[in-house]
């Protein structure tokens, strides 16, 4: 799953980033280097890769104990869920 929203992310910043340079006026190509403008993509592109999917699985990281520890407390203890409920609505 996160591979599948990495890819989808990374596709979606590679079609923005190039949408936006080829909307760029040739003056900006004149005075960019090429290296600046690839060092630039590739910058963004490995930010989307590593940063935002690692902090995506850290988060699923910690939500799923939660999530399964309140599944089994409402399993064991059926009284809880109105509880929850309650708990939810504030």
């Amino acid at each position: 799953v996160l591979v599948v929203i990495g890819c989808r992310a990374a596709a979606r910043l590679q079609v923005q980033l190039l949408d936006t340079m080829l909307r760029a006026p040739t003056s900006f190509f004149e005075t960019t280097p090429s290296g600046r403008i690839l060092n630039r993509f590739t910058s963004d592109t490995e930010m989307c890769d590593n940063t935002v999917l690692m902090n995506l699985q850290q988060w699923i990281n910690c939500i799923m104990p939660i999530a399964s520890t309140i599944v089994v407390v409402s399993v064991v203890n059926p009284i809880f869920v109105p509880w929850l409920l309650v708990l939810c609505v504030l």
